[in-house]
């Protein structure tokens, strides 16, 4: 096979994938909706110390995922002089997911504070931070065919 038709399947992959992340980040949205509309929210008993503590724990988690994803991308994605193409696909596929499956944290992360203590504003909040991530790291396929075909080049750019 082809390396453009190995890299074209990879990111037909990959594109299924994150459109399977962005709808679960629509799924969190209908249940908190779901459980404000029948008032089972808070159902934490905290107290707004505890609440209020738990939230700065929470946004410094979400805030080191971020760092998380920038920092791993950097590492998987630095090439290495002579990594065939197979090599390069597999790891912009690796990358991708992990990427992805960090970028989903904040809205979990939110999900977690409306459920146990019904903060509705910083859901949306998370929720949004997260979907900007998964916008960024969204694949692209001039992104990623460019990346791996300039594969004699170390460290080059990072392909979304």
């Amino acid at each position: 096979m082809k390396t453009e038709d190995r890299i074209k399947k990879s990111y037909q992959v990959a594109v299924i994938i994150a459109i399977a992340f962005i709808f679960s980040l629509g799924t969190y949205i209908i249940a908190v909706e779901v459980l404000k509309s029948t008032n089972q929210i808070g159902v934490g008993n905290l107290s707004l110390e505890t609440l209020l503590q738990l939230r700065y724990i929470i946004y410094g988690v979400g805030v080191a995922a971020i760092i998380l994803i920038r920092w791993l991308r950097g590492i998987m994605l630095r090439k290495s002089p002579g990594e065939n193409e197979e090599i390069l696909i597999n790891r912009l596929f690796r990358s991708f997911i992990i990427s992805f499956a960090l970028s989903e944290i904040p809205a979990l992360l939110g999900l977690v504070l409306f459920i146990l203590g019904g903060l509705i504003k910083d859901f949306y909040i998370l929720t949004v931070i997260s979907f900007v991530l998964m916008f960024m790291f969204f694949p692209r396929y001039p992104h990623w065919r460019d990346w791996v075909q300039a594969s004699r080049s170390a460290n080059c750019c990072y392909p979304h």
